[in-house]
């Protein structure tokens, strides 16, 4: 006879362990399936040789302090085995070259008091653009603090009155903020360097997006874990698992049972198990056009798919460097650098998915910097990932796909020593090229993309979290994860996991047996 759970949640990662910790907190039966045999999915590690990598993870925002933690750290508050973090000094180092080859070298700092120092400096007639910059973000985000807090019985008139430019703000792209706010090109380009978190070029991305993102890193500093995102995961698995959840690896999801518009069971490749709710942590292009028979799904997602026709986030090339010397006798002395092509970003981005250029922008990430004790003694790891087209890697055999990647991975270390000054050839003693089809084969996501759908346009967060009721996989079942309102990020996909289980927890609560 096929055991019953409360929830279900198919995928370990960041998504489903959240979902995963609440419902079983909050004493229901739980089973969380993994068809990997380690959780975290994008928060996990890997080795090479004497070298441990963090797989994914740049830094974590949303963490705030001990005494006033935020989301993030609110989510490891269990003493017993809680990770423990480092705080990132710099918000980042931003190195962009423009046109006549000179190269706008800024290192900025975190914390808004200094940010204004540094920005002043770069543009001494902007203050008052500044100014206005961090009042509008403060605004969108005690906007969307209200929406949050009132839901449907917001009142239109307060929200008018009281968050007027939040409102305004709600259709608009970070350029289109930019040009309004008369931000010099030079600020412009270090403010808006961090679109590359969240995949999309700032021509097309929601301000409200970059804004409830970027104030978080501006504000509060970013942090990275002493053990790699993977200890965040095992911590996540621990609990689930000391609150009575049940877990099981190497099973993958095969079929959903479904029944007049409710998810009643999954089939795995290890047995059938039924469900009152499910959480999916996977693609719902991988749900609806695998796991479900198609004239079961619902007609919404059907329409939703040929709307988002294919238009994926972000896919990455990430060339992981073991170096075996430290990072000090390298010359390396920032956490990350932004190496950027052109001062404009959307320029950027299209540079990137051209798939007849070379790499010439990339982000550089040396955990040493931060946490020296990152890799053994005397030595040192560093990252550098960039943006790609999918097409890049189409039709390749065996033999071509591993000349490319060695291509990709001397150019990649062509445009970090010819930008920065390292010289890190001499030293390497591991190296390994992860690309889209690396991040497919592991995740599972189509076309090797991590970020989920591009949050852009009529698929903005905006509109997500507007229609989310309506995005609802079945009667019984939600998203997590990258592929949900929230988009990209593991603050994100921690908080859509949050989101689902207490979407499934208020149906369980309804729906009594």
């Amino acid at each position: 006879m096929e055991q019953l759970f409360d929830v279900i949640i198919i995928g370990a990662g960041n998504g489903g362990l959240a979902g995963a910790l609440d419902c079983t907190c909050a004493g229901k039966k739980v089973l969380l399936l993994e068809k990997n045999p380690l959780p975290g999915g994008c928060a996990t590690a890997f080795c090479r040789g004497r070298f441990e990598f963090e797989a994914s993870l740049h830094e974590l925002c949303a963490m705030g302090t001990e005494e006033e933690p935020k989301s993030v750290r609110r989510l490891f508050a269990d003493t017993k085995g809680a990770p423990v973090f480092y705080k990132v000094e710099d918000c980042f180092r931003l190195m962009a070259r423009d046109g006549e080859g000179k190269t706008l070298d800024v290192t900025l700092p975190s914390s808004r008091e200094r940010i204004f120092s540094t920005l002043k400096e770069l543009a001494r007639d902007a203050e008052q653009g500044v100014q206005d910059f961090f009042e509008l973000m403060d605004e969108c985000a005690a906007g969307v603090d209200y929406v949050n807090k009132t839901g449907a019985n917001q009142n239109k008139r307060y929200l008018l009155t009281h968050f007027p430019n939040f409102v305004r703000c709600g259709s608009h792209t970070v350029s289109e903020v930019f040009r309004a706010l008369r931000l010099p090109p030079a600020l412009c380009t270090v403010l808006g360097a961090y679109w590359v978190y969240l995949g999309v070029d700032p021509d097309r991305l929601s301000f409200l997006h970059y804004a409830l993102m970027a104030r978080q890193y501006f504000d509060d500093g970013s942090y990275i874990p002493a053990y790699t995102s993977y200890q965040m995961s095992l911590y996540l698995l621990d609990v689930v698992r000391r609150q009575g959840g049940v877990v099981k690896f190497n099973t993958k999801a095969k079929r959903l049972l479904v029944e007049d518009g409710q998810v009643r069971g999954v089939i795995t490749d290890g047995g059938t198990y039924l469900c009152r709710t499910l959480i999916s942590d996977i693609s719902p292009h991988m749900l609806f056009g695998q796991m479900v028979p198609q004239n079961l799904v619902p007609s919404f997602h059907k329409k939703l798919a040929a709307a988002r026709d294919g238009k994926f986030s972000a896919r990455f090339l990430v060339l992981y460097l073991g170096l075996d010397a430290p990072a000090d006798e390298l010359g390396i002395r920032d956490y990350s650098i932004f190496l950027y092509s052109d001062p404009d970003p959307s320029k950027v981005y299209r540079t990137m998915m051209d798939q007849n250029e070379p790499v010439q922008s990339a982000v550089f990430v040396c955990p040493n910097v931060v946490n020296p004790e990152a890799s053994p003694e005397g030595t040192c790891i560093c990252t550098l990932t960039a943006m790609a087209p999918p097409e890049l890697f189409e039709d390749l055999d065996g033999l071509a796909y591993l000349q490319l990647k060695e291509r990709i991975a001397k150019g990649m270390l062509d445009l970090l020593e010819s930008r920065t000054g390292f010289r890190l050839r001499e030293h390497i003693e591991e190296y390994e090229l992860a690309t889209p089809v690396t991040f497919a084969r592991y995740l599972g996501t189509p076309e090797g993309a991590a970020y989920g759908y591009e949050a852009q346009g009529l698929d903005d967060i905006v509109t997500r979290c507007r229609t989310v009721g309506e995005e609802s996989l079945f009667e019984n079942a939600w998203q997590a994860g990258a592929w949900g309102e929230f988009g990209d990020g593991y603050s994100s996909a921690y908080s859509s996991g949050r989101a689902a289980a207490g979407r499934a927890l208020r149906y369980l609560e309804e729906n009594p047996v």
